[in-house]
């Protein structure tokens, strides 16, 4: 008896064994850096996941009437403090776990405690908080009492730095930014990737390029199918993914200290663009060539981004939404997200669900949080002023819509935040 039960314990085993599911890609080296190939299907079935909403704040149904701006970028500190960054009233929204705005930070001005023209916001240590101001970029500081303190300046050797993106992770930054040199009737133009200290001196960069200009004019390329300055994502153990190309299913993964650590690909078909969206795109490329004049040309790009947003996990997991998953998602969810593990393997895919518009919303994680930004993609275009009014910068709304009347009252902007719960 013992030997047959014995018998049968070991088929199952070996039953399971043959219909667990197996991954089909492959390993190599490749120019010294191991790239992980993965194939066009995951190794396991779909899933859904169903973030649970923890509070909401602004719109018709607020019951403190809480006026947003507009909420750009959103921060969240060990304790469960959410920060708000509203760009147009130029406030951080202090905001407990329980939804409940505790107080609200800076104003508008140049001021101590003031600033204007924010890019993005950043947790320091000490409980501190950091805005990035815009052209040239500034980092004002605020301490735990709201007051100011001394902030941080960019540029360096005479070199204007320009922030793109940026995230802390103990004691360093990781930034993304162009910057610019002007010296004898030429321009230095550099993009830059890299790890800083807190005091934003370099650690070392993790991407680079360099060019010289001559003549009156600056060109700084946006078409470039190397924009490794904005699309990157950082993991809990301070490696950086960077997915930069347009036509190319590619994350390259670094480690803190720069140097390469793996690329992980995926067999992938590239999407075309409809061609209403590249309409919309000339025109409001037209619209910013008569707000500015001269003769700018940008190119616009007739095929989608194959990798359009990466998230890191805390897990070591990577959330990859591609074009077409993005594209092909039902109403009422952010997308469907490609699953790779913390191998490179692509394991399965996830579709996030939330209350979330991707005509008129936009989201952004942070930890094992998720905020929905609403009608944030509706945004009226806004003009910033450098220093001294000497440069200007339009940044229009991200849905694409024509300048024709609207005669629907525009909706108020609302900010969601969800938990991301643990497991598939």
């Amino acid at each position: 008896m013992r030997i047959r039960a014995l018998l049968t314990i070991l088929i199952l085993l070996a039953a399971n064994a043959l219909a667990a599911p197996v991954w089909q890609g492959h390993e190599e080296i490749q120019n010294g850096v191991l790239t992980v190939f993965n194939p066009a299907k995951p190794i396991n079935p779909p899933a859904v996941l169903k973030p649970v909403p923890e509070w909401r704040l602004g719109g018709d149904d607020d019951p403190n009437e809480t006026l947003f701006g507009l909420v750009t970028d959103a921060q969240r500190n060990a304790d469960g403090t959410s920060y708000l960054l509203d760009a147009v009233l130029s406030t951080i929204h202090e905001v407990g776990p329980d939804g409940e705005i505790r107080r609200t930070l800076g104003r508008e001005g140049d001021g101590p405690g003031e600033f204007r023209n924010a890019v993005s916001l950043a947790l320091l240590p000490d409980n501190k908080v950091g805005i990035v101001e815009m052209m040239p970029s500034h980092m004002v500081v605020l301490g735990p009492d709201g007051l100011d303190r001394p902030g941080i300046d960019f540029g360096e050797g005479g070199s204007q730095n320009n922030v793109q993106r940026i995230t802390v992770l103990g004691d360093m930054m990781i930034m993304g930014m162009f910057g610019m040199k002007f010296e004898a009737g030429t321009a230095e133009i550099s993009q830059t990737l890299g790890c800083f200290n807190l005091d934003g001196s370099l650690r070392h960069r993790i991407l680079h390029t360099s060019e010289t200009q001559s003549g009156g004019s600056v060109s700084i390329s946006t078409g470039d199918d190397n924009d490794f300055i904005n699309n990157w994502a950082v993991a809990p153990d301070g490696q950086v993914v960077v997915y930069r190309h347009i036509a190319e299913y590619l994350l390259e993964v670094f480690g803190p200290d720069g140097k390469p650590v793996r690329n992980i690909r995926r067999q992938y078909k590239s999407v075309r663009r409809p061609a209403d969206e590249i309409a919309a795109q000339r025109r409001q490329q037209e619209k910013m060539r008569q707000r500015f004049g001269g003769n700018m040309q940008l190119e616009i790009d007739e095929m989608a981004r194959d990798i359009e947003n990466v998230i890191a996990r805390p897990d070591g997991e990577l959330w990859v939404l591609s074009s077409e998953g993005s594209r092909n998602c039902p109403d009422g969810s952010i997308g469907i997200f490609d699953v790779f593990d913390a191998k490179g393997r692509f394991d399965h895919q996830l579709r996030l669900e939330a209350d979330y518009s991707a005509d008129d919303d936009k989201y952004l994680v942070r930890g094992d949080h998720l905020y929905i930004l609403k009608e944030a993609q509706n945004a009226p275009d806004r003009t910033f002023s450098g220093g001294g009014g000497s440069m200007m910068m339009i940044m229009s709304s991200g849905g694409g819509g024509d300048d024709e009347d609207d005669d629907e009252e525009p909706k108020p902007y609302e900010v969601i935040c969800y938990r991301l719960p643990d497991g598939r």
